[in-house]
């Protein structure tokens, strides 16, 4: 967004916004994952026709799930032609070593099937098990990678927007691998058994997202945005296009624009709702972009977001969960 955007925006605000307003719509992919939906394009059009997306569109769960599971088994990598992926790893340093392996497979051998278990150990893990240990260390709080939302009734997770601070490890590294191998679950037809905020499932199968998602995400900016809606002149608020993050172990508090120039803009009644907007993309996108970006990179290797695209957010839910929250 440029500045001369919100200098421009001088019609009068004559309504008040409704929650179901469109913060992002389309959904902003980035460049890199745009781009990367090219690999996918001539694959997918052998298999299925736009057509058969949107009719798919309008069927019911279980027949959307029997469909979406025909058309994985078709991308499979058939067996007995090109073999599979033995992935052993040590069982005191397993986590760290299946990243590894992982984050060094092709596309092609992301879609076989594996072997996986620890070295000098002749049986491999079952894939249900195997799955469990790795969400369960992806989900570990120590790794900073997640944290857990309380806004809903039962608690899901969230991307960790310091990651970057909190990781030991490479952090975006590590998202690229907690994508991959979320899709490699749902390709291979395992549950995760881990719940995500509702938003990131809209952003997996292509929804808009809306001022509701951030009620459901963070109440507390929710209740602020919910508050300048009321005020009666925003101008003494004397407000600018920042937000006030406080940086984990640090008692510094950082301000960033919500676009280049933000700190020189002050928010009027004129421009409340292109504030209210930004603000609410930068809660739900803008902080974790990185990290979000690379999640999803990781998973459409896997799975093609075309596939996803059939299934609204809460089916996307159940199809990886097992269940809704």
């Amino acid at each position: 967004m440029h500045n001369r955007d919100v200098a421009n925006c001088a019609n009068k605000r004559t309504c008040r916004r409704s929650d179901d307003a469109a913060v992002f719509e389309p959904i902003p992919w980035t460049d890199e994952i745009v781009q990367d939906f090219g690999h996918e394009a001539e694959i997918c059009r052998s298999l299925f026709s736009a057509a058969e997306i949107v009719a798919m569109k309008e069927a019911d769960f279980a027949d959307k799930k029997r469909w979406f599971q025909d058309q994985c088994s078709a991308l499979e990598t058939d067996w007995w032609t090109n073999g599979h992926v033995d992935v052993k790893v040590r069982r005191d340093n397993f986590f760290q070593d299946f990243a590894d392996k992982v984050l060094g497979l092709d596309r092609l051998a992301l879609r076989k099937v594996w072997s996986c278990g620890f070295q000098d150990e002749c049986l491999p893990t079952d894939s249900e098990e195997w799955f469990g240990l790795i969400f369960a260390e992806l989900c570990n709080s120590e790794r900073g990678l997640v944290q857990i939302n309380k806004n809903s009734n039962r608690p899901t997770l969230q991307i960790n927007p310091w990651s970057a601070i909190l990781s030991s490890e490479d952090h975006l590294a590590l998202f690229r691998f907690m994508g991959r191998i979320i899709g490699k679950a749902l390709f291979d037809g395992q549950h995760t058994n881990i719940h995500f905020v509702l938003y990131l499932y809209k952003f997996i199968s292509g929804e808009p997202i809306t001022f509701a998602d951030v009620k459901s995400f963070d109440i507390h900016y929710y209740d602020f945005l919910q508050r300048l809606e009321e005020h009666e002149d925003i101008s003494t608020l004397r407000l600018n296009f920042t937000v006030a993050e406080r940086i984990p172990f640090v008692r510094n508090t950082q301000h960033v624009e919500l676009f280049p120039g933000g700190k020189s803009i002050q928010v009027t009644e004129n421009n409340l709702s292109v504030y209210e907007k930004a603000l609410a993309r930068y809660v739900l996108f803008g902080r974790i972009r990185p990290q979000l970006t690379e999640l999803l990179l990781g998973f459409y290797e896997v799975v093609p977001r075309a596939l996803l695209s059939v299934f609204d957010s809460c089916e996307l839910e159940v199809l990886m969960c097992g269940s809704a929250r």
